[in-house]
């Protein structure tokens, strides 16, 4: 392939003073060109080469934001100059003006700042080889929960720029050559521009293996080259991400192209094996980084799959890569709550209901639905409870909820019921029971408006009742004594399993009994030692009739299923815990019939994890913080609305010249971070609840039709100058070209088209 022919330019405006040319001088620019071409050939493997000159400055008369603009301009201006650019010149704009942007990549060429670096201009030849081979211009990412954070990953040139270009020398001293060009492109990044072929023969090996093998990595420096031979240097999980998407796993030892990645150890930057998802929006996503240390292990999150070290060095590193259905951690933002506070859950059609008693003592319910959870809602007033009493739920019929709360003061249990959402007004008082304030609750439902209460009573025994519409006679089951925290679940019609930990110095067993009301074997069945502390909490939850899930709240949490009378294996250990404590409760339920979701309490703040194998399983760590009615204005001053046009409906448009009924939007506040600067993260209903949806993150026009929300239903909102723009999570912004137009999601830079005025109402 002949050499790309690249153009240094500086770009003044007419009648303003110079600034960068004394810093830009032509031996500056040259070796930042010969690293930058030193640079790529690494990183192409050697397919491409490019060559570097400087034409002379070029005085434009007006500043220009759109990069294809500028270069327009400095084409025009050097013609008319008599010194044209040559056909198939690559333009490299220095902008040397007061306000001048930051680095931005367009159609026609690249255009700088003047603090111009090899870091920023090797990140926009990056975008330069996207989108010559016709590909979106992704940047290297990272995935924190429901929100990926632009510009994060420092592993990938395309990534972290600005915090690379800070790590170079100052440009001051205008000195020829630099010692840090950036990290190297990462292997996911290098396959939509064509460089690696993920089913290349010698260079990628697929995984997982099964059964489960070692596989040896070589170094990933850059892609290899087209007749590469030897170890191969990435692994590829074929789709098994959100999307179909693949994950490319390699080694990375630092090196002069690659440094940016974060120091895993106070010895510096260490080699470490790296991990990346390759989305459909041509973004790139950093899953995990771990050290190439044997015994270490990291599990992906958004790729239900785990990585172990198995050895190596800077050369070769060996690595197993198994399926592991666990997600990553993540926080339910509550109210405050006792640190030892207990926890419920009961899980409905893909609904959840999670239920807490606050450190006020009122009791706090937080419903997710839609792949959303809704703001907490009071179910008490204040200094109702104990914020360390015992809470229990159960669900008997699709639209009712019964919970259960360790009354203050007399212990007696407090029944309260929720019909079709509406609760009723007060709580019932379930007598009897022989109760103390560390008693324990389980409810089981075993058929419509029946559900089965389980209590440790004050002498430490485990205590049944059924509750109907009155309640029952409270009796024993089979002798367990110091029963601590129980669990209960419906096995299949009245046949329950309960489970209890048995409290006392040094003890913290598990055990486990199965059962009708008032039929009880004996004795109760130990369960293996799984280091749960003597108060630790377990939960139980039923995936079909027949079989469950115990979990432990030990320190790892601990999981064991059950199936058709006998339990199936040991126990299963989770890594990655929420911080251990001594009072850590739990709370589990299945949301389908291969999804659980495990809630934990830890040091006053609830924690959850799902376990699936489906990547594509709505994460429930979507959270409501604040919520609002708004109308969305474009640029020329009309309101958005849903086009009700039978041959355009659903697509969002700007036309309305006075505000109606349908030009209300709800939105919803869904989190903050900081990336560039704070940003909050939002979902939009239209009038009729159904969400506004960027379909693969971008690239097309806005409509609306979702019924839940999942990551195209995402948006990033920035607000500057009293206007906002929306980002969709791939990158790409609203936009209303003309400012009355159809409203797509295609932009990736912000104009006037693409802000937009937020009005409450």
């Amino acid at each position: 392939m002949a050499p790309t022919r690249f153009v240094f330019v500086i770009a003044t405006l007419i009648g303003d003073a110079t600034r960068s040319a004394h810093t830009f001088t032509d031996a500056w620019l040259l070796a930042c060109g010969e690293d930058v071409r030193r640079y790529w050939q690494e990183m192409s493997g050697f397919r491409e080469d490019l060559t570097w000159s400087i034409h002379p400055p070029v005085e434009i008369d007006q500043p220009y934001a759109d990069a294809d603009a500028l270069a327009a301009a400095v084409r025009a201006k050097a013609a008319a100059g008599g010194a044209p650019f040559t056909h198939g010149d690559v333009l490299v704009v220095i902008q040397d003006w007061a306000a001048a942007a930051g680095g931005q990549f367009g159609f026609d060429g690249q255009f700088a700042a003047a603090h111009l670096s090899p870091s920023l201009l090797c990140h926009e030849l990056g975008h330069f080889y996207q989108r010559r081979n016709h590909q979106p211009g992704g940047h290297a990412s990272t995935f924190n929960g429901h929100v990926a954070l632009d510009y994060a990953d420092p592993t990938c040139i395309m990534g972290s720029v600005g915090t690379l270009a800070a790590q170079e020398p100052r440009l001051a001293h205008a000195r020829a050559g630099h010692d840090l060009t950036g990290p190297a492109l990462c292997p996911a990044a290098a396959v939509p521009i064509g460089w690696l072929d993920r089913d290349h023969p010698t260079a990628t090996v697929a995984v997982p293996r099964q059964p489960s093998a070692g596989i040896q990595l070589a170094r990933w420096a850059g892609t290899p080259a087209a007749g590469h031979t030897g170890l191969p240097v990435v692994a590829v999980a074929h789709s098994v991400s959100p999307g179909g998407a693949d994950v490319y796993i390699s080694l990375r030892t630092p090196r002069l192209w690659d440094r940016g990645f974060r120091t895993l150890t106070g010895q510096g930057m260490q080699r470490q094996i790296v991990a990346q998802e390759l989305a459909r929006s041509g973004a790139t996503f950093l899953l995990a980084q771990l050290p190439v240390r044997p015994g270490s292990s990291a599990r992906l999150g958004r790729a239900p799959l785990r990585i172990d070290v198995l050895g190596g060095g800077d050369t070769v590193a060996e690595i197993d890569v198994v399926p592991d259905p666990w997600r990553l951690w993540s926080v339910l933002e509550s109210p405050p709550l006792h640190r030892a506070a207990r926890i419920a859950a009961v899980a409905r059609e893909g609904e959840i209901d999670v239920f807490v008693i606050g450190l006020d003592g009122a009791v706090l319910q937080a419903r997710f639905t839609g792949g959303v959870w809704l703001p907490w809602q009071r179910l008490t007033e204040s200094g109702a409870f104990d914020p360390r009493a015992s809470i229990a739920a159960a669900t008997s019929t699709p639209n009712t909820i019964d919970v259960f709360v360790v009354g203050r003061g007399d212990h007696l249990v407090r029944r309260r019921r929720s019909t079709g959402g509406r609760w009723a007004p007060d709580w019932q008082v379930l007598t009897g029971g022989r109760l103390s304030e560390r008693s324990s609750l389980a409810a089981a439902a075993t058929a419509p408006g029946r559900v089965e209460l389980f209590a440790g009573d004050a002498d430490g025994a485990v205590a049944h009742t059924t509750v109907t519409e009155d309640a029952s006679t409270w009796n024993l089951l089979p002798a367990l004594l110091r029963a601590g925290s129980l669990a209960a679940v419906t096995l299949s019609g009245d046949t329950i399993q309960v489970s209890a930990v048995t409290e006392g110095p040094g003890d913290g067993r598990i055990w486990t009994i199965v059962g009708q009301p008032n039929l009880w074997p004996t004795p109760w069945e130990p369960h293996p030692d799984v280091g749960l502390s003597e108060d630790g909490g377990i939960a139980a939850a039923r995936s079909a009739p027949g079989v469950s899930e115990l979990v432990a709240a030990a320190n790892p949490l601990t999981a064991r299923s059950y199936a058709y009378g006998a339990w199936t294996g040991g126990p299963i250990r989770v890594p990655g815990q929420p911080p251990a404590t001594n009072n850590r409760t739990v709370a589990a339920v299945f949301r389908s019939a291969t999804v659980l979701d495990v809630f934990a309490v830890a040091d006053g703040k609830i924690h959850r994890i799902t376990r699936s194998f489906d990547p594509d399983v709505v994460h429930t760590d979507a959270q409501v913080r604040k919520q609002y009615q708004a109308r969305i204005v474009a640029s020329g001053g009309r309101f958005v609305r849903v086009s009700d046009d039978p041959l355009t409906a659903d697509l969002l448009i700007a036309d309305e010249y006075l505000p109606t009924p349908a030009t209300v939007f709800t939105i919803d506040e869904l989190a903050y971070y900081t990336s560039w600067g704070a940003k909050t993260v939002v979902s939009i209903r239209a009038h009729d609840g159904r969400y506004v949806t960027a379909l693969d993150g971008g690239g097309e026009w806005l409509r609306v039709g979702a019924t839940a929300l999942g990551p195209w239903e995402k948006f990033v909102l920035s607000t500057s100058d009293g206007t906002s723009a929306l980002m969709a999570l791939g990158g790409h912004y609203w936009s209303a070209q003309g400012g009355d137009s159809w409203l797509q999601c295609d932009r990736v830079a912000v104009g006037p088209w693409e802000r937009f005025d937020i009005a409450r109402v």
